[in-house]
């Protein structure tokens, strides 16, 4: 995986072998369409930190990213590392982080492990972590739209298997 645009365009990021992370043309089309510079911006089920790495390279002001996996977290904070960008990584559930969360951010993104029904019950969750102008931003798979209520949807943009779905309360 590259880096795909800001100040560590180019440079690459590893992932382990048990996730899937979210491709580069995905990436490029979503930060294409918000503009993090100077925004504070949650990653939640992080992975290997790839979206939150890019919104870091892109001038995010403060990038938070959650992640249950131990291993999954040894490989953000690598990539961290070997770009020089500094975020807060927190190794925990979303579910548990959510009720200690101190912080609101103007973009979240998620992209939990697919057929979960974790997009569900994360958005049930979410609030506390919101700015009344906060967007929300969902990778899911294009053939499984999640169900959204009390949110309204802006924009729902398709990439093959993997769709965009964006927010807000």
């Amino acid at each position: 995986m590259i880096i795909i645009g800001g100040i560590a365009r180019g440079q690459k990021i590893f992932a382990p072998k048990n996730i899937r992370p979210t491709r580069g043309m995905v990436r490029e089309a979503l930060f294409s369409i918000i503009q993090v510079a100077d925004k504070s911006f949650i990653d939640l089920f992080a992975g290997s930190g790839a979206v939150g790495v890019e919104a870091l390279s892109r001038g995010a002001s403060q990038v938070v990213m959650v992640e249950k996996s131990r291993k999954s977290v040894e490989y953000i904070n690598k990539n961290l590392q070997k770009t020089g960008l500094n975020a807060v990584v927190i190794n925990s559930s979303v579910e548990s982080s959510l009720n200690t969360l101190d912080l609101t951010a103007d973009f979240v993104f998620m992209d939990p492990p697919y057929k979960t029904g974790l997009i569900e019950k994360t958005l049930r969750k979410i609030d506390n972590i919101l700015k009344r102008e906060s967007i929300i931003i969902i990778e899911y798979p294009t053939n499984d739209k999640p169900s959204y209520n009390g949110f309204e949807e802006i924009k729902n943009k398709k990439y093959g298997d993997s769709s965009l779905l964006f927010l807000k309360k």
